[in-house]
């Protein structure tokens, strides 16, 4: 481990069995608090004190601890994540250069040609189209450009394709090349890694175990050796998993020793967003909470990786997005959308902005960059702190077609809202209000309150811990309540 937190960390060359058997992990019986408190405190000597990563059963007792530990679990994986990595944050920009048409069968996956989903098969784009994507990328700031296809695998036309893009996209805005493309074969790999590819990603998604579940016309063992293939020929392995599709916590921890088998560079981390069509289209999406220990558990298995928010975070943590930030998570991806709407048929896009007058949105793309994107395919909104006159007009002169409000109407008389809380909104004035962070970990302009200071004061993390602790009551409550209803209804 250097002893320079912005270095890279030394990279682990351990290798663990992967475990055998139905499940191929067993549960223990679930820790009490105060047993959970003393095995977060070892996990945390191990990882910070001794420098060394977790035994199987170090890991496997922590996806046992109750609910009331989460918040530790999280703390402490920050800490890994500040010792080990740094408090360095990678950018990633993804484009979609072919969509849809795949002919695998991954239950989970829209782009499938096998189902019936809104997303059809779409050709490669064209080469001043990726270029132009990779540009809106550097200008992000980003380090990284991944170009993502939907296929087994490459066939020849596909490689060539590739190999003729990367070196192009490298020299135009220098970012370093990633690629998602399936299957690889040896020669695919040795090929790639040839022509200036960085970091190649292929997922696991599940455990070995369950893999056949969600995936018939290929195996856990092809995705495997592919990774083992991308390593052996000098890539970065990017290796992910997505969390939310039927399997059990055992299994969970069964993926991150297989996981850490492979010593990918970077685990994106995906959550279940069902796609209507799909074998997975009614699955329940995992709650916030569950999916803040499981980013913290990817963390304190993993915590040399680049772990990196990817699929599915939006309806799975909604506000508590912010909170995987200091759960573990040190990488974000920057979809470029405005391709993905064009490809999937919108006639519209609507760019979120801060603060109004048509800035940037929170993955800071200015509203400007989206129009001279796809402003001739596309009739782009701005939305987001918009309330009179003087803001459309702004919003029009950087090229959108409107604006889209929202809290403006809180004050209109249809609008339901009380009228005392209208009358406090129209007394205040601008010196008693406040932008911040500490609602959800983006702006938001506020009226000065004594619970916004408390927030401010505190922050988040021990207001969401009362919070936790409010919901689990109103929760045992409403049980009850409904034990009650349901008794009366027998009588």
């Amino acid at each position: 481990m250097p002893a320079d937190a912005t270095a890279s960390p030394t990279r682990s060359t351990v290798s663990l069995p992967t475990p055998v058997g139905p499940g191929g992990v067993r549960l223990p019986r679930p820790l009490s608090t105060s047993e959970a408190r003393s095995h977060i405190s070892a996990v945390g000597v191990a990882l910070l004190d001794e420098k060394r990563l977790l035994e199987v059963d170090e890991l496997v007792s922590l996806a046992v601890v109750p609910d009331e530990s989460v918040m530790g679990l999280a703390s402490l994986a920050h800490e890994v994540r500040l010792a080990w990595c740094g408090p360095a944050v990678e950018v990633e920009g993804i484009l979609s250069a072919k969509t849809g048409g795949c002919p695998e069968d991954c239950h989970f996956c829209s782009q499938s040609s096998r189902f019936d989903t809104p997303v059809k098969a779409t050709p490669f784009l064209d080469t001043d189209e990726v270029l132009r994507a990779a540009a809106e990328t550097a200008a992000l700031g980003a380090s990284e450009f991944c170009i993502v296809l939907a296929v087994r695998g490459p066939d020849e036309r596909i490689l060539g394709r590739l190999l003729e893009l990367v070196p192009l996209v490298r020299e135009r805005t220098g970012l370093n090349v990633a690629v998602s493309a399936g299957i690889l074969t040896d020669d695919q790999a040795r090929r790639l890694a040839a022509g200036g590819v960085h970091r190649y990603n292929h997922n696991l998604e599940t455990a070995r175990s369950y893999f056949p579940t969600v995936v018939t016309t290929h195996t856990w063992e092809e995705r495997a050796e592919t990774c083992r293939l991308v390593r052996h020929h000098g890539m970065e392995l990017c290796c992910g998993a997505l969390v939310g599709m039927g399997e059990t916590d055992a299994q969970r921890i069964e993926l991150l020793l297989e996981l850490r088998d492979l010593d990918p560079t970077e685990v994106p981390v995906n959550f279940l967003n069902p796609r209507p069509g799909t074998p997975l289209g009614q699955r329940p999406v995992v709650g916030a909470w569950e999916a803040i220990r499981w980013i913290a558990l990817f963390r304190l298995a993993l915590p040399s990786v680049i772990l990196r928010y990817a699929g599915g975070r939006e309806v799975t943590l909604r506000d508590l997005q912010a909170m995987g930030m200091t759960a573990g998570i040190n990488a974000l991806i920057s979809g470029l959308f405005q391709y993905a709407s064009i490809q999937f048929g919108a006639s519209l896009c609507v760019r979120n902005c801060l603060t109004g007058f048509a800035r940037v949105n929170t993955q800071g793309i200015a509203l400007a960059q989206v129009v001279d994107a796809v402003g001739d395919r596309l009739a782009v909104i701005a939305a987001g702190g918009f309330f009179d006159g003087r803001g459309l007009v702004a919003a029009l002169a950087y090229g959108a077609v409107g604006v889209a409000m929202g809290t403006r109407f809180l004050l209109t008389r249809e609008s339901p809202v009380p009228m005392s809380m209208k009358q406090r909104y129209l007394r205040t004035q601008i010196t008693e209000t406040v932008v911040t962070s500490s609602i959800d970990g983006h702006p938001h302009r506020m009226i000065r309150t004594e619970f916004i200071a408390d927030l401010e004061r505190h922050g988040l993390m021990r207001e969401l811990g009362g919070a936790s602790r409010n919901a689990r009551q109103f929760q045992q409550l409403s049980r009850r309540m409904q034990g009650r209803v349901h008794g009366c209804e027998q009588t």
